[in-house]
């Protein structure tokens, strides 16, 4: 049980960072494209601190979610593993 438990931890975390590469790199791709066009330096700097807050708040929620799996991650995944079982 524990095994299978760290193998469902570490795959949850694998998907966390890959969602935070993810988002980091679609956020900067959006942003450089739509950044050509601004029509002004004011508006080009309104773009880049809107992305740079979008990837902020995105990755303190991607923490929040990895150190809540980590804290709890015999409840959450017992529950799991029992719950799989059960519909076998």
């Amino acid at each position: 049980m524990k095994q299978k438990i760290q193998r469902l931890f570490i795959s949850d975390c694998a998907a966390i960072a890959i969602s935070m590469v993810a988002i980091w790199a679609m956020v900067i791709f959006a942003m450089t494209a739509v950044r050509v066009i601004a029509p002004s330096r004011m508006v080009e700097a309104l773009i880049v601190s809107s992305a740079l807050l979008i990837c902020l708040f995105a990755t303190a929620s991607l923490a929040a979610v990895f150190v809540h799996v980590r804290r709890n991650r015999e409840a959450i995944y017992t529950e799991d593993i029992l719950a799989s079982i059960g519909q076998e």
